[in-house]
């Protein structure tokens, strides 16, 4: 993992199943598929200073258009004050 995500804070009850780099669209981003109180989802995890001049809706779309979910998945962005932007959608989103 590049030196960009390895604060990427996460959450004791959620297990992470795997995790990936790659470009979505000029972006560098982290995929994560994780488990969480038996539901399984996924989150698409960006450096806030990389999509600074994007807001939620933007960068969902980006994420939608990517390939990598369903485009009528439902995918909410949160950018927080970690430094890093989430975007989380249900496994049944991904694409085959």
């Amino acid at each position: 993992m590049t030196d960009k995500f390895k604060k990427v804070p996460g959450d004791a009850d959620t297990r992470i199943l795997s995790s990936e780099e790659r470009k979505i669209g000029d972006y560098d981003a982290l995929i994560q598929l994780w488990s969480w109180d038996g539901i399984m989802g996924g989150s698409v995890i960006f450096a806030n200073e990389d999509v600074a001049g994007l807001d939620e809706d933007e960068i969902t779309q980006i994420v939608k258009a990517s390939g990598f979910v369903r485009k009528e998945a439902s995918v909410e962005a949160n950018k927080s004050d970690s430094g890093y932007t989430f975007c989380s959608f249900g496994r049944s989103d991904l694409e085959d």
